[in-house]
């Protein structure tokens, strides 16, 4: 993998601050668009390598092989192609019987591919074949394999249900995630560095900006640290993600993805857990929206543990923020909205706090 790697730095374009004169609001406010130009807030990832989509459209799922080739797959159509890593398009092909592959996870000798079903293929890309088609007892959106324990993470389709389940789809474990629950995980990658002794998951989602990475402590179930933006790369919507080890002797491993349709990108996991906290930011007691889905007024209640200072917006699926301001929250505190202008679609309640970790929950609004 040295062969193609370069540095370079990337600054990525983080969730809009917001202006400090913001207009509150006490019972009922008016949801209006605003196009904000305040202050953005910036990161630096160190990119091991990125080079764009150009072997068909709707790139979606992504993985390495054990050749360092890495392999994409076509959301909406049937074909797969490979890459190497300096972006070279070797090949593209189909595989009789298989179509819609969202997301693919790499076992060592098989490609397992997601469809957002209760099925998923087990495929042999080097030869361009179709081994088995595997059950699970849910729909399966984003899928990682975990070589510790010969398993496979999946998440659940829609919610943020994370499962992992054998060859045969046995359920052996679950996680579900507390203080940040994002419904639209779209890419898993299993990482099991030296670091804490213990392995933990990257989850890659569509929701708020459309590309935000989350890092899992699958022993507490949590979300560990802030979310880290990664709509800058690409104007695009989140991908499949992907976990490679640079040998144990150097204790470094790549994590990299797809920005779908748009770009595959790799950085050094090391570094990128630098951009993280350790500990379990819990700072949301209860979040709840209601009703939901609505049409015309929509409610949202927040209890804290004591008293803290957020932000708070709502933002629609193309990471759009429709509404914004910040709030002093002592303990408890209802927020109640007119929606009567929103068009039917899904949108997204956000809480942030000052070290930009962020709690956001979907809510749908009907007409």
């Amino acid at each position: 993998m040295n062969n193609y790697i370069h540095t370079i730095f990337l600054i990525l374009t983080g969730l809009l601050v917001v202006d400090a004169s913001a207009q509150q609001y006490n019972k009922t406010a008016s949801i209006v668009t605003i196009n904000p130009d305040g202050l953005n807030r910036y990161d630096t990832l160190e990119l091991e390598f990125s080079f764009p989509c150009t072997a068909f459209l709707g790139e979606s799922g992504i993985d390495v092989d054990n050749d360092d080739d890495i392999f994409v797959s076509q959301r909406y159509g049937g074909l797969f192609a490979r890459y190497d890593q300096s972006g070279n398009l070797l090949d593209t092909f189909s595989i009789p019987g298989v179509t819609g592959v969202l997301e693919m996870t790499y076992d060592g000798e098989f490609f397992w591919g997601s469809t957002g079903d209760y099925d998923f293929y087990i495929l042999d890309l080097n030869i361009g074949s179709l081994v088995h088609t595997a059950q699970m007892p849910f729909q399966v959106r984003a899928i990682a394999y975990d070589h510790i324990d010969e398993a496979y993470w999946i998440s659940e389709y829609w919610t943020s249900k994370l499962y992992k389940v054998d060859f045969f789809g046995n359920v052996l474990d679950s996680l579900i995630p507390s203080g940040v629950k994002l419904d639209l995980i779209n890419g898993l990658a299993y990482d099991n560095m030296w670091y804490g002794n213990h392995p933990y998951l990257w989850g890659f989602s569509q929701d708020s900006t459309g590309a935000i990475l989350v890092k899992y402590d699958i022993d507490s179930q949590s979300q560990i640290g802030s979310m880290i933006d990664l709509s800058g790369l690409a104007d695009g919507i989140a991908g499949g993600l992907f976990y490679y080890s640079l040998g144990p002797m150097t204790g470094e491993a790549i994590l990299g993805g797809i920005i779908q349709n748009q770009l595959v990108f790799a950085f050094d996991l090391d570094y990128a857990n630098q951009l993280v906290s350790m500990e379990v930011n819990d700072f949301v007691k209860t979040f709840e929206i209601f009703p939901n889905p609505a049409s015309n007024r929509l409610c949202i209640t927040v209890d804290m543990d004591g008293q803290v200072n957020l932000k708070f917006r709502i933002v629609n699926v193309s990471g759009q923020i429709l509404h914004s301001e910040l709030l002093s929250i002592d303990k408890s505190k209802t927020l109640e909205f007119n929606i009567s202008k929103l068009n039917s679609g899904i949108y997204f309640a956000q809480f942030e706090r000052e070290n930009g970790y962020v709690v956001s929950k979907k809510f749908v609004v009907t007409k």
